[in-house]
């Protein structure tokens, strides 16, 4: 079976951002008029338009080779034009001050497959070339972040309990990091993008689960768990072995279920991400500023299905009301949400 797809997609962003400074002092916020922008002077990096226009094409085809033996063949085509022009003149935008453009289409190609071993267990494998599109503001000739990602794996599924393993490994010969306001790259960028040369990101995913009944009840449990190890492996600014940002080490969670055939169903869902860098390298730190928090968390839910009527629901996000730093940007710590409880009608 052979399919054919295309997407096209147009973004524009126009930033014009005066930048008003406050200090803290005695427990009050003091507007510091030396250091703040009037709207007259707003600097370029806040006074800037940018354009980007991808066209995507792709091709897939299923192929049954055997019984057993399921293929799945891809072939992607990415065409990526950018544009960006920062202003002088204030809002009047009286004159140009940089002009970039940049235009680079990348051809991707990627097979999987699987293998049914018997009934119960099959084998997975794959192979997929990947791209990591760049900011606006960068000049002609820059190349977008690519990589060779690879997959293989096993499952197993017999009656109501399920379970799958698998291991990953992305070589990326260049990585790309995308910034913003929100999430500053490495480099303290706060917009565009910025390349940390060669990385390499690699793990295991395993999750299973099994249905039980008590009585009239029945009893999903669903567990997952993800280990993933991401590091340089070369670049002009960082060493080999840095730890990427923003990539946890450990993420786990577990659901149990309490199904009733009336319609009232409650769910209990646990669960933990560890600690991450903000910045690459900081596993070269002793900076406790440069890594968030771990992380556990526990989520109930509760649903009544009326026959013939709306389903009701309430919910309690993080129950035990846990309080940690999973971010420190922008500007500082910041805490996961509180003990929070929802309800509704859907």
């Amino acid at each position: 079976e052979i399919n054919f797809g295309s997407r096209q997609h147009y973004d524009e962003t126009d930033r014009f951002q005066p930048v008003e400074v406050y200090n803290q002092i005695n427990g009050q916020l003091v507007y510091d008029a030396g250091s703040s922008d009037t709207p007259g002077s707003v600097s370029s990096s806040n006074n800037r338009l940018e354009e980007a226009q991808a066209l995507s094409l792709w091709i897939t085809d299923d192929y049954q080779v055997t019984d057993r033996l399921l293929l799945n063949l891809s072939l992607r085509m990415e065409d990526v034009e950018t544009k960006a022009r920062r202003y002088g003149g204030g809002a009047a935008r009286s004159s140009v001050t940089n002009r970039v453009e940049n235009d680079y289409r990348e051809y991707l190609a990627g097979i999987s497959g699987t293998y049914d071993l018997t009934e119960n267990w099959q084998v997975l494998a794959g192979f997929h070339e990947g791209i990591i599109p760049l900011g606006a503001g960068e000049s002609d000739g820059t190349e977008p972040g690519k990589s060779d990602n690879y997959e293989l794996g096993l499952r197993y599924q017999e009656g109501v309990f399920y379970s799958e393993a698998i291991a990953f490994y992305s070589d990326f010969s260049n990585f790309v990091e995308q910034c913003s306001v929100a999430s500053e790259c490495s480099n303290g960028a706060d917009s565009g993008s910025y390349s940390v040369g060669g990385a390499e990101v690699k793990g295991i995913e395993f999750q299973a689960g099994a249905l039980f009944t008590l009585a009239d009840f029945m009893i999903p449990v669903d567990l997952a768990y993800t280990y993933t190890d991401a590091e340089t492996t070369s670049g002009d600014v960082f060493t080999s072995g840095q730890e990427l940002q923003n990539i946890p080490e450990n993420i786990f969670s577990l659901r149990v279920g309490l199904e009733h055939n009336s319609g009232w169903n409650n769910y209990a869902v646990l669960k933990y991400i560890d600690e991450t860098c903000i910045t690459v390298g900081c596993n070269d730190s002793n900076s406790r500023f440069e890594r968030t928090d771990a992380l556990t968390t526990v989520d109930v839910i509760s649903r009544y299905q009326f026959e013939m009527g709306p389903e009701v629901f309430v919910k309690v996000e993080n129950l035990f009301d846990r309080q940690e730093i999973i971010a420190r940007e922008p500007f500082g710590a910041r805490p996961n949400i509180e003990r929070t409880v929802w309800a509704g009608v859907l």
